[in-house]
């Protein structure tokens, strides 16, 4: 009996753990099913054709989303190198060291998601006619490329509360994400259209990274500086993109039509968004010595 009780503790425990976390995820892919056979089915209601509906919700959710998440894969293995500690600190009741890190995640994403924010919105024509030579995804893709920061930090708080041993909250807020975007897409689709998706996308980011983003602020300590976490990498990628948009037409470079001209332009705004970054102190010497450090320790690991 002795040896079968820390048997029988671990299992109740792991059982306690992964079930209700099982049944979330059982009952957001219910919604998410769905909601996926309300969309075409409410767009054809709105008046639309089924072929023109389903063509409109087709270049969404097959040419723009899978350009929109692509950048988040990088960001999401870098992640994979820094979560872990969080685990690590929390098992070892180091709060302020799961502050410090997770504050450095929350500061990273800002900068990256924002980045490939303001270089989607300046390069979604080009990207559209490039990869799919469709005006309507490059219109979709600058539409919905707004909403990416957003998205990655959404997915990156989501990452440090599962780390935190929050699964139980991640899936009640998605699910609340899922049951109310099928609510929208039943209402909005029909007298909206395709315009009522985009809505429906943008309300159930902006109503998931709010949950999560509470719950993370509740359970840590940790705070945001608006000006250099929000602003300036914002304040620094439009200043980016428009020099670099000033250097484009100064020479004459036609970057819509070009992918040599594309990748080039790209590589001059990153540069210009770093330079801009260190001169409004959004990016620190001890930033740089911190992200550095992150692979040096994974590689003597």
């Amino acid at each position: 009996m002795l040896k079968g009780e820390p048997s029988s503790n671990i299992t109740m425990r792991l059982l306690k753990m992964s079930l209700p976390v099982a049944f979330s995820a059982y009952i957001r892919s219910g919604l998410l099913t769905l909601e996926n056979i309300l969309i075409p089915k409410g767009l054809i209601k709105g008046g639309a054709e089924s072929d023109v509906a389903l063509s409109s919700y087709g270049t969404i959710s097959g040419m723009v989303f899978p350009v929109i998440f692509f950048p988040l894969a990088f960001l999401s293995a870098f992640s994979s190198l820094v979560i872990p500690e969080i685990t690590r600190y929390k098992e070892e009741g180091e709060k302020k060291h799961i502050d410090y890190v997770t504050r450095r995640i929350f500061k990273l994403t800002l900068i990256f998601s924002v980045a490939i924010s303001g270089l989607f919105i300046f390069y979604s024509d080009a990207l559209g006619m490039l990869l799919y030579d469709s005006r309507e995804a490059g219109f979709y893709i600058k539409i919905f490329a707004a909403l990416i920061p957003v998205m990655y930090l959404d997915n990156s708080i989501d990452a440090v509360l599962k780390r935190m041993g929050e699964q139980i909250y991640s899936m009640r807020y998605n699910i609340i994400d899922a049951f109310v975007s099928v609510i929208l897409v039943y209402f909005l689709l029909p007298p909206l259209g395709i315009k009522g998706y985009v809505i429906v996308v943008y309300v159930c980011e902006l109503i998931n990274a709010a949950l999560s983003m509470q719950r993370l602020f509740k359970i840590l300590t940790f705070k945001v500086n608006i000006f250099f976490d929000v602003c300036a990498p914002v304040l620094s990628i439009v200043g980016a993109t428009g020099l670099c948009n000033f250097l484009f037409h100064f020479f004459k470079i036609n970057y819509s039509f070009a992918a040599s001209a594309c990748i080039c332009g790209v590589c001059v705004c990153l540069i210009l968004y770093y330079v801009f970054l260190r001169i409004t102190y959004c990016v620190t010497d001890e930033d740089e010595k911190w992200f550095i450090g992150i692979f040096k320790r994974d590689k003597k690991v």
